[in-house]
């Protein structure tokens, strides 16, 4: 990092020095100019000297405007790093919160989207494909087969620091801005080309305008000229709209272009070994002729140079040679040849950086496991388990164990001692390792599982809806689950909490049965200690565990361990005293 900061502060002071003398150089181009309009005009090439030298200082300038760019975004990256290490990250990188819907059925309950979240944790894309991919993958469990696939490749990305470096230097920092969606569809759509005619009377035009260009400049009659212009207007005009509707896409996403090439480029020419990146470089590399990368490179310079002949200064030369006709041709023929790879590149592209997220997690949590997804019975064993998204220091591992014979885990405990985080320890550690990362626990065995959790339910006063209401709805969601495949992991916080005890006991109870029932395993947390009673049914398999706090010299400390039977005692009163109300 401190190399990466010196070398900003050295292109930035070479960048300053730099426009210090372009300025001095250009005044005197301007000094020498204006002695010479004053005295002899014979004296004006005097001025050709300061005039090459400033040319020459702009050519330079802008590389070493190019390596400060280059060498703030290298800073970023370590700092970005440095911040996840010391956990200062939250809240400083994407959030992924238009990914969040209310309705999905573990997002908000664990923290996966939102400012301190999972996905601004790992989210190290560079484009919008990598971050969908990303979403997607947290909130979708994978198969066995594909969870081993995508281990296997992020343990190969994991210690290829350069790589992963390069790729987040690639071009201009301009994130999302590469429009999956828009770019496939403009590849995929109906191409209608212009008529080999048309072509070539739109090279005759070009010719003809050549010829009354240089036959006017040459002290001849102007007529000529005027006249093949206004040919060249009636031959243009009809084609206004068909430039547009073949350029409007790909002309907005010019830079993101030059990303998405540059990408594909190292995943073409990288030597992987694990089968899942093997199998993406044999995906790109497996078209006849010219790589992906090349040729999304010629679309780039094809959209470059179209919007350059939309340009002011150019729009007069451009017009004479038909120019954004004759590109606009260019690109409809390379989308007949090209465009309907858009969506396998695109989806290419999204996968590696993916994985290459997965891979900065892993590399940066060397304390991490991978863990072993298998299959058969639904289970969730762990030993040593902790939450990623707590500090480092706050972490408090504990050990977990879900399986047929013993599905269901009762919690009980004091308010504040660490229920909900248990709940959340299980659940985010199930979302990484079922998307292919490692886990924070030193051992996780576990079989793909569907996440239902009902942790943070609200009311709704525009809605009017009900907490309780609210969290019923949720569990009926959550119920609706089991059964499924695969099979279901609930986490239920204080289930029912917002009725009365009678009520809560026999519906919980009831919940609690159905989903044992169905083959599902979970965890339910709960301050009624009347369903901790379940624990004693041999037929369910139900576990009593508990966490508790301690009075030290007056106040409650909570040390977050698990611990085996029932909670003893509760700390509501205390609490109460400690906000200061008289009870």
């Amino acid at each position: 990092m401190s190399a990466a900061k010196s070398d900003v502060e050295r292109y930035a002071a070479i960048d300053h020095r730099f426009a210090n003398t372009r300025v001095a150089v250009f005044a005197a181009f301007v000094v020498t100019l204006g002695i010479s309009a004053r005295y002899d005009w014979q004296f004006a090439w005097s001025s050709v000297i300061p005039l090459a030298v400033f040319v020459a200082l702009l050519v330079r300038h802008e590389g070493i405007v190019r390596q400060l760019e280059m060498a703030k975004r290298r800073a970023k990256f370590y700092r970005n790093g440095l911040d996840r290490l010391s956990d200062t990250w939250a809240g400083k990188g994407n959030s992924g919160i238009h990914y969040l819907d209310p309705a999905h059925p573990f997002a908000i309950d664990i923290d996966i989207f939102g400012d301190g979240s999972l996905y601004e944790l790992l989210c190290t894309c560079r484009t919008l494909p990598g971050e969908d991919t990303l979403a997607r993958w947290l909130l979708s469990p994978a198969d066995v087969e594909t969870v081993a696939g995508r281990q296997a490749a992020v343990k190969e990305l994991a210690d290829r620091v350069e790589l992963r470096e390069r790729i987040a230097l690639l071009g201009d920092d301009i994130r999302a801005s590469v429009v999956p969606e828009g770019l496939i569809a403009w590849g995929e759509s109906a191409v209608v080309p212009v008529t080999l005619g048309a072509r070539v009377i739109a090279y005759g035009i070009a010719a003809v305008n050549c010829a009354a260009t240089a036959w006017w400049f040459t002290g001849h009659s102007v007529w000529p000229l005027i006249g093949s212009v206004m040919i060249t207007a009636l031959f243009a005009r009809p084609y206004g709209e068909w430039i547009k509707k073949t350029t409007q896409t790909v002309a907005k996403t010019s830079k993101a272009l030059e990303i998405l090439a540059l990408l594909l480029e190292t995943i073409e020419h990288e030597p992987f070994v694990s089968a899942l990146l093997r199998d993406m470089n044999a995906q790109l590399n497996g078209l006849t002729g010219t790589p992906p990368s090349h040729r999304i490179k010629r679309l780039d310079k094809l959209v470059g140079f179209l919007e350059a002949s939309l340009n002011a200064f150019s729009a007069p030369l451009a017009f004479i040679l038909l120019w954004p006709f004759q590109f606009a041709d260019r690109i409809q023929l390379w989308r007949i040849d090209n465009g309907a790879h858009f969506r396998e590149w695109l989806q290419v592209a999204g996968d590696f950086e993916a994985l290459c997220a997965l891979a900065s997690f892993a590399y940066e949590n060397p304390g991490a496991t991978f863990p072993a997804v298998v299959s058969g019975a639904p289970r969730f064993t762990a030993r040593g388990l902790n939450h990623p998204l707590l500090p480092r220091v706050s972490r408090i591992a504990n050990d977990v164990s879900l399986t047929t014979d013993h599905p269901l885990l009762i919690v009980s405990g004091s308010n504040m001692s660490g229920k909900s985080t248990l709940m959340r320890t299980v659940g985010v550690n199930t979302v990484l390792a079922l998307a292919g990362a490692p886990v924070l626990a030193e051992r996780l065995e576990l079989t793909p599982l569907t996440i239902g959790a009902s942790i943070r339910t609200q009311d709704s006063l525009q809605g009017g809806i009900s907490r309780f209401y609210a969290e019923i709805t949720r569990i009926r969601q959550v119920v609706d689950l089991a059964g499924g495949d695969p099979p279901l992991l609930f986490l239920l916080d204080e289930v029912l909490h917002g009725t009365n005890s009678h009520d809560r006991r026999i519906g919980a109870e009831a919940i609690l049965r159905s989903l044992a029932a169905a083959g599902a395993i979970g965890i339910v947390t709960t301050h009624d200690l009347a369903l901790a009673a379940l624990g004693d049914d041999a037929a369910l398999g139900a576990v009593n565990v508990h966490l508790e706090d301690q009075i030290v010299d007056g106040k409650m400390v909570f040390d977050y361990v698990v611990r085996p039977g029932v909670v003893k005692k509760s700390n509501a009163i205390e609490l109460m005293r400690a906000v200061g109300l008289d009870v």
